[in-house]
């Protein structure tokens, strides 16, 4: 069993819609009116706000290249970090924050095109969550990644580039963004990029994952115990993570 750690992509940074007093038009249009890529943190992550009868939404883009988990590995646990880099959370709505995988076209840069490719825009399939007063200010905050069909191993199809393997592309959008459900205050903290010097406050990923015949448990059950993956019987399995 082995746990490595990847650190998150030039291609990381958020797509915005800003300063709209029609929360319809910031929600649910595909083009955003600001993006940033090359910045060192956002201080609107995962935003969902309105001030002064605007409404402003922030979606942040995060991608792995996990490639280095071999093909044959299966991945068993997931977790991504992001450092909160503001030192305040706004939670006036009292949300989560929520992760889901995202389709932008160009994994190592990001446009205003983008805003619409962080999951779907209306009813996204949701990997994982954190609540906004579950954060830390200025340290790491992990979620689990429910779904760990998001994270690619080598050769897997990502959902993020042109005909990219083997990258996780995971976003991260506001509960009132993902609801469709307008807020009535602030909603937001900050998070670094990988822009940031060194790795020390990098978003990352951290994945245990292991040979098939080294895996004795999954999600602690013994391998022994299990009688299907993914509704399939073990015996009828071919495949796994998307590879044979």
């Amino acid at each position: 069993m082995a746990e490595t750690t990847f650190f998150s992509g030039e291609g990381d940074g958020e797509a915005r819609y800003t300063t709209e007093s029609d929360w319809d038009t910031a929600h649910d249009t595909g083009t955003g009116t600001e993006k940033a890529d090359q910045g060192v943190k956002s201080d609107q992550g995962a935003q969902a706000e309105l001030f002064s009868g605007a409404y402003y939404i922030t979606r942040i883009f995060y991608p792995f290249d996990t490639s280095a988990i071999d093909s044959g590995d299966v991945v068993s646990a997931a977790t991504l970090s992001f450092y909160e880099s503001r030192g305040m959370v706004q939670n006036d709505d009292t949300i989560d924050a929520v992760l889901v995988e995202t389709t932008q076209p160009d994994h190592t840069v990001l446009a205003t095109s983008d805003y619409g490719k962080c999951g779907s825009i209306f009813t996204p399939d949701e990997i994982g969550e954190i609540a906004l007063s579950a954060i830390s200010t200025n340290a790491y905050n992990a979620i689990t990644i429910d779904d760990l069909t998001a994270i690619k191993v080598s050769g897997a199809a990502s959902t993020c580039g042109t005909a990219l393997t083997g990258w996780s592309c995971i976003g991260m959008r506001n509960s009132r963004d993902v609801d469709d459900s307008a807020p009535s205050g602030g909603n937001y903290f900050g998070t670094y990029f990988s822009e940031q010097t060194g790795t020390g406050n990098d978003p990352k990923l951290v994945v245990t994952h292991a040979a098939v015949t080294n895996i004795k448990s999954v999600n602690g059950l013994a391998v022994a115990s299990i009688k299907s993956v993914n509704g399939l019987a073990i015996a009828s399995t071919k495949s796994i993570n998307g590879l044979e």
